[in-house]
């Protein structure tokens, strides 16, 4: 067989819409470099907006249980995944028309039924997977069987992308042939108007520290209010908390601590969803942000507020380690450790990033050329 085209035609896979933002993103720069990109996707939830949809999309998956099925009963998760069998089904028929050249995966959301998908798909075509995380949901599913299949999928699977060369090193320890792993950066994302570079000035001289993002296990947030707890009164007298994102866990138990550890006079909760004027002032009132993460690989919330040089506090681990310096524009704390981070937090009050700090994110056009560049490969071998 030979390969003749000019034009790469990729579909794009991103079942749950997780992250809308980075496929708007990877897309414009992909059709930049000259890849003809369509995605499969659902449909829109209620207060969701068109900008939220990548462009050229078909809302293919969970046809009429579009919405999330996180705390809902077995009946009802049952029924998803049901569904996403019937929108794999979809995806392959679809698939079989001949006008698409590589299927490129962006998430997994049910492994054991996806590397079903994958297998024959991949008769047909390479079938490429971006690994955002090297667990799924980072070890906090809606149900445990979303945990099975995982590996198999990604072994059946033509390519796989990482965004950092730790995650590639795990991948290849755990038996994925290192010629079939490409590491690719994740981009920058906006999310907001032109970022304040200094923050708004605050009348009470308090050391104001956000939590931005959907509220999940895996990001902390139990973490960060423990942490508060064990701050001393007079430095925590000179904080305000901000916990803001829409909330996929359960908030009472969350809230309950807060109040039994005293810390209402300083720590927000907003858990709304944020348009992007109400963003760009969160961001402009904020001195520090904090990502006290269980797990993760890559973080989207990170590389929107890069741009923002506000003082980091985060996890040790994933892609933190490359882009926060200790002492230059943030601390990094071992994973799951309250008092650790509370002292980061602490001594954080007054910090600034230092002038000569300037992180080094790839451009979206850079890994577009990239990405298409393991299009072209996946083609070349499977030719």
């Amino acid at each position: 067989m030979t390969f003749r085209c000019e034009l790469i035609r990729v579909l794009q896979v991103d079942p749950g819409l997780f992250t809308p933002d980075y496929d708007s993103a990877l897309s414009a720069a992909l059709i930049g470099a000259g890849v003809s990109v369509n995605w499969a996707v659902r449909g829109l939830r209620p207060g969701e907006l068109l900008d939220d949809l990548p462009v050229a999309s078909d809302a293919i998956f969970y046809k009429g249980l579009e919405h999330s099925v996180k705390g809902a009963g077995l009946v009802l998760k049952a029924r998803k995944g049901a569904s996403h069998l019937l929108s794999l089904v979809r995806l392959v028929r679809s698939a079989k028309r001949g006008d698409v050249d590589i299927i490129h995966f962006q998430w997994l959301p049910f492994p054991l039924l996806d590397s079903c998908a994958i297998y024959w798909l991949r008769r047909r075509r390479p079938v490429v997977v971006t690994v955002h995380d090297l667990e799924p949901y980072n070890g906090a599913p809606t149900s445990r069987i979303q945990l099975l299949g995982f590996e198999s999928a990604l072994a059946v699977a033509s390519r796989l992308i990482v965004h950092t060369d730790a995650a590639k090193a795990s991948l290849v320890a755990n038996g994925r042939p290192e010629t079939t792993v490409s590491v690719i950066p994740h981009g920058p994302l906006s999310g907001t108007s032109e970022p304040r570079l200094e923050p708004e000035p605050t009348a009470d001289g308090r050391w104001r520290v956000t939590l931005f993002g959907k509220l999940q296990a895996y990001k902390g947030v139990d973490i960060l209010v423990e942490a508060l707890g064990r701050i001393p009164k007079e430095e925590q007298a000179r904080l305000r908390v901000t916990i803001a994102g829409e909330a996929l866990i359960p908030l009472e138990p969350l809230r309950q601590r807060i109040r039994a550890l005293h810390l209402e006079s300083f720590v927000h909760l907003t858990t709304e969803r944020l348009d992007e004027g109400q963003m760009h002032d969160l961001f402009s009132h904020t001195d520090a942000f904090v990502f006290p993460y269980r797990a993760i690989q890559a973080s989207g919330v990170l590389f929107l507020t890069l741009p923002w040089r506000r003082w980091m506090i985060t996890s040790d681990l994933g892609v933190f380690i490359d882009y926060i310096q200790e002492g230059v524009n943030g601390f990094r704390v071992p994973a799951d450790n309250p008092s650790a981070l509370a002292i980061a937090i602490a001594k954080s009050i007054g910090a600034r990033p230092s002038p000569e700090y300037s992180p080094s994110v790839p451009s979206w056009g850079e890994i577009a050329g990239r990405t298409a560049d393991l299009y072209r490969a996946a083609l070349a071998s499977r030719s």
